[in-house]
């Protein structure tokens, strides 16, 4: 029932046909599953879990040949998938290793330079570093990029939570002009950009 309304409301959109594969591959019905995965690459070509779903029925059905195939375009396109190397970041913090996030922030950025929460990353990757110049640079290229009020709202207060977090003696990064009724300490909010 929920894929028949989720197809019936939006029958485009790429993941729900992903999924829709991941359940019928679970079930044992690879056809019907593999079908439903062709039906998602149609509609994104680059959909790395539909092209992994794929790649395991075709491994199931003993075409490891395809398989290998299918996980080596698979590898490919997760190298110009911003998303994938946002995951590599979310990996290397987890475990401390903060230049290795840098890294694949940047990538990350390359990719998608416009995606907001990719700058706010690599900004608290340098702060973890301790570099805050390349934290506050960031922080002004991420400033840059604001466009309304609510985002402005959305980032200060991340910022200011962010900061809530290092310790006490630590150099504070600002965004923005620093704003008159803030308390001192706090961060300021950032400033929309012109339009």
């Amino acid at each position: 029932p929920f894929f028949t309304r989720a197809l019936l409301l939006d029958p485009r959109l790429a993941y729900v046909w992903t999924n829709l594969g991941t359940a019928l591959r679970q079930l044992d019905r690879g056809d019907a599953a593999a079908l439903a995965y062709r039906h998602a690459l149609r509609l994104a070509a680059a959909s790395l879990p539909a092209l992994g779903g794929i790649a395991r029925i075709e491994a199931a059905r003993g075409n490891q040949a395809t398989a290998d195939a299918l996980q080596r375009l698979a590898e490919r396109l997760g190298t110009r998938n911003p998303y994938q190397h946002i995951a590599t970041a979310q990996a290397a913090m987890a475990r401390g290793d903060y230049p290795d996030a840098v890294q694949a922030l940047q990538t990350a950025i390359r990719l998608n330079s416009t995606e907001l929460d990719f700058r706010f990353e690599l900004g608290r990757a340098f702060i973890a570093m301790g570099k805050i110049p390349n934290a506050q640079a960031t922080f002004e290229e991420l400033q840059a990029l604001i466009v309304d009020e609510d985002q402005s709202r959305i980032y200060a207060e991340r910022l200011r939570r962010l900061l809530a977090e290092q310790p006490p003696d630590a150099v504070r990064v600002t965004v923005g002009k620093p704003d008159a009724d803030a308390e001192d300490g706090a961060a300021p909010a950032p400033a929309a950009a012109a339009p």
